[in-house]
């Protein structure tokens, strides 16, 4: 697995999926960007950096954690395959909020 650097995370993103309308009626998903800009952008959070330097020299830590379901902006990130697995890396800037767990 990577490991990030300074304020950057990597994310498995939720795979895209058929959905079912309400009236039974299956909508196909393509996975161009186009498509996936109407689903919005969710993933899961399995590596975090160790956080930017401040001027002084402190780390500052990161907000989000492992684990974390994010939603995040588009275009703001850049892909990296392994284990035949596809992982989203970004700036802790990029997560636009956490979806809690209820």
């Amino acid at each position: 697995m990577i490991q990030p650097t300074e304020d950057r995370i990597v994310v498995l993103p939720d795979e895209l999926r058929d959905d079912v309308t309400s009236a039974g009626l299956v909508v196909k998903v393509k996975t161009d960007i186009e498509s996936a800009r109407h689903l919005g952008n969710t993933g899961t959070i399995v590596a975090v950096g160790p956080g930017k330097r401040s001027r002084s020299g402190a780390r500052i830590p990161l907000v989000v954690e492992a684990g974390q379901r994010i939603v995040f902006g588009e275009f703001q990130h850049r892909e990296h395959h392994e284990d035949g697995k596809r992982y989203l890396i970004m700036q802790e800037a990029d997560v636009c909020g956490v979806l809690e767990c209820q």
